[in-house]
């Protein structure tokens, strides 16, 4: 794997910036896959989460009622929580450190959710280990307990609006999520779609540019949306613009 160093904070939580997450993806394709920064396609997450990181997966469901879709095993811990579908009950599983946990709900199509999540815990993986393994040794000093893992949620808190007011917690969310975005869909790539420069840019044009990166980077509308806005891309139109744009899609049999 490419060397792609950052800075951390004493308790080991990263100091990176969205531009320096789109530097260390970018550099992490450059080197696993060339052509995806050329190319506008799909990543196979699953190569790159095995063969590239290193990290191993496993499929079970997390909750019973699927409000958590991912968690990043840290540590080797004989107290995973996950639930138990026949016997309908939580259940404590033993997962080896440098394992993520993906919930079997998510492998139905479309694959859009499962791909993000396997990127974002792929984010924990590669950015947050040191993180928890200071957590856990200060823990033991104490003859605390710790969890050494970290679980996912279907919809994060909302984090403050000011950064200076965000937790740990927050930052870790945010950094798993900006490297699953620059991962899944490469600037470079992005950038280089057919249309993604025209001329005329109206609701029809936004809607369409989103449903482009959807299928050209198997990811969902909603993530497309939000890469292209971070990119600023189509910032200048609202939800009402695209949703627009999108009735005219879905009328003529575009969105499936």
């Amino acid at each position: 794997m490419t060397k792609t160093g950052f800075a951390k904070k004493k308790n080991g939580l990263p100091v990176v910036s969205k531009a320096g997450i789109e530097d260390i993806t970018e550099r992490m394709l450059a080197d696993f896959c060339p052509e995806t920064l050329q190319v506008p396609k799909a990543i196979n997450i699953d190569s790159f989460v095995f063969k590239y990181l290193g990290m191993k997966q496993e499929y079970q469901y997390l909750s019973h009622n699927g409000i958590y879709l991912g968690m990043t095993v840290f540590n080797d811990s004989d107290e995973v929580p996950i639930f138990d579908a026949v016997k309908g009950r939580a259940e404590f599983i033993s997962v080896k450190a440098g394992t993520m946990l993906i919930d079997q709900g998510l492998l139905k199509k479309p694959l859009h959710r499962y791909r993000f999540t396997a990127a974002h815990e792929a984010g924990h993986g590669f950015f947050h280990s040191e993180y928890f393994a200071q957590k856990i040794g200060m823990a033991a000093a104490r003859s605390e307990g710790s969890k050494a893992f970290i679980q996912c949620r279907i919809e994060n808190i909302q984090t403050p609006a000011r950064e200076s007011e965000w937790t740990d917690n927050d930052w870790l969310e945010w950094q798993a999520n900006c490297f699953a975005s620059c991962l899944l869909m490469p600037r470079k790539a992005l950038l280089g779609l057919k249309g993604i420069n025209n001329t005329i840019k109206d609701e029809l044009w936004a809607a369409g540019i989103i449903l482009t990166v959807s299928k050209t980077f198997d990811v969902s509308l909603q993530a497309a949306d939000i890469r292209l806005r971070d990119l600023g891309l189509i910032s200048g139109f609202s939800k009402a613009d695209i949703d627009c744009g999108m009735s005219f899609y879905a009328n003529t049999g575009s969105i499936s």
